[in-house]
């Protein structure tokens, strides 16, 4: 696994078959303990990482780690103070540019590792246009996560899928960075979702007063773990699949 930042300018890079990973993660969306923090990305992929470069998909692939794109589009948490959101647009075409210049640099893959749900559409409408350049790109959102959350959590999710500063997301930073984590501070809250949700765009603060989104209290570094681990052997199975079959 190599960082991007330590490429450099010799030609005989390109001569070599490459997949360049990219962070693509949320950031705050809100203040304390309550966050999704940019941290809880990063950190939670890490492990991702280094499995990929412990299996290296075989000789003459090159494995490429790009800086993460701290921002995204969280226009649906823009009504709680600490939120800061940039368009879908936006997003899609900062994908899309970054997308087109490993295709220059004689990349054959791009791996988006997303950490945010607003992400998902831009990202995807991005796939489409740099696979249309060839430039193949797979999409991962928490692989597997909720098969692991419904098999380890002892907490129910406030909605079907629906993890944000709940058991889920707070074990995690339990397993991953304990030292940011205020236990103390945790409060469970299952908000009513209105009829219309998924149907029209809606702002979360309308109808959930905290920013959280089930119970964190029952959360442990133990669960954590095990919940990485599942996203972590489902990702890195996608990932060799899809190497695979655009070899």
């Amino acid at each position: 696994m190599n960082p991007f930042a330590d490429v450099n300018w010799n030609p005989g890079l390109a001569e070599k078959r490459k997949f360049a990973l990219s962070l693509i993660i949320g950031f705050p969306l809100l203040a304390g303990f309550f966050s999704l923090v940019l941290r809880l990305a990063t950190h939670s992929w890490k492990p991702f990482f280094l499995w990929l470069a412990i299996i290296g998909f075989g000789a003459g692939v090159i494995l490429w780690l790009l800086p993460a794109i701290a921002y995204g589009d969280a226009w649906s948490a823009e009504g709680w103070a600490g939120t800061l959101s940039i368009s879908p647009a936006t997003l899609r075409a900062t994908i899309i540019d970054i997308g087109r210049g490993l295709k220059r640099l004689g990349v054959s893959g791009l791996v988006t590792v997303n950490g945010h749900f607003g992400n998902r559409e831009p990202i995807a409408l991005a796939a489409r246009t740099l696979l249309e350049i060839g430039l193949p790109l797979l999409h991962l959102d928490y692989p597997g996560l909720e098969a692991a959350a419904a098999e380890f959590c002892s907490t129910k999710p406030a909605g079907p899928g629906f993890y944000h500063a709940d058991e889920v997301e707070t074990a995690m930073m339990l397993a991953l960075a304990p030292e940011s984590v205020r236990m103390d501070r945790a409060v469970a809250e299952y908000p009513k979702f209105p009829p219309t949700f998924g149907s029209e765009p809606l702002q979360l603060h309308s109808f959930n007063t905290s920013g959280v989104f089930g119970d964190p209290r029952a959360a442990t570094a133990e669960t954590g773990e095990k919940l990485i681990g599942c996203i972590v052997a489902e990702s890195v199975r996608l990932v060799d699949l899809w190497q695979k079959a655009h070899a």
